[in-house]
């Protein structure tokens, strides 16, 4: 018998909360880190986050990332 529960996009940032994961936006960039909220625009607050710049890291304690400039969201497993 087939699962009939329908998923949603929201799932699985719902999932996300409180949980590691790379978020890609506009201009090439990736940012990793905890996330810890977004709403229905996509914004997203991100605690613990890093982004590769060049051959370093640049380290933020939290920051937004505005819902128009995500790419795409993963869970890092």
């Amino acid at each position: 018998m087939m699962n009939t529960v329908q998923k949603r996009p929201f799932d699985l940032l719902n999932k996300s909360i409180d949980k590691k994961v790379v978020v890609g936006i506009k201009g090439n960039k990736e940012f990793t880190g905890r996330m810890d909220s977004f709403d229905v625009h996509m914004n997203i607050i991100l605690l613990n986050a890093t982004i590769k710049e060049g051959e370093g890291e640049k380290e933020f304690k939290s920051i937004f990332l505005r819902g128009d400039s995500v790419i795409y969201i993963s869970p890092v497993e």
